[in-house]
């Protein structure tokens, strides 16, 4: 029984040296827009870790807003209205990604609402 625990252990081992850590970034934002299925808004306040890459307070940014648990994307009628304040999470996992024949570096973004 050990010995398979062990050979789980060391045939898993790869994985974890290839795994990537979410950056996380909390967001305050003005919703300005609503188009082309995504959110437009103004970045108003940033709150993140050294080192993490945040937009910038006053950037515009552009995203479609995820669920709580960011396994998928938040239906249109929950999105915040045009003028409102919003708070949001923006992850993002840089890895490599394999895409159809066109392979290499990529990252990973979600933006799950806060609260």
């Amino acid at each position: 029984m050990v010995r398979i625990f062990v050979l789980l252990v060391v045939a898993s081992a790869p994985t974890w040296a290839h795994a990537g850590v979410w950056q996380k970034c909390d967001l305050s934002l003005r919703v300005l827009d609503k188009k082309q299925n995504q959110l437009h808004a103004k970045v108003l306040a940033v709150k993140a870790q050294k080192d993490v890459e945040c937009p910038a307070v006053g950037d515009d940014i552009a995203f479609t807003p995820n669920s709580k648990d960011w396994q998928s994307e938040l239906p249109r009628k929950r999105w915040p209205r045009v003028g409102q304040k919003w708070a949001v999470r923006y992850q993002y996992l840089d890895g490599y990604c394999k895409h159809d024949g066109n392979d290499g570096p990529c990252r990973i973004k979600v933006y799950p609402k806060i609260n």
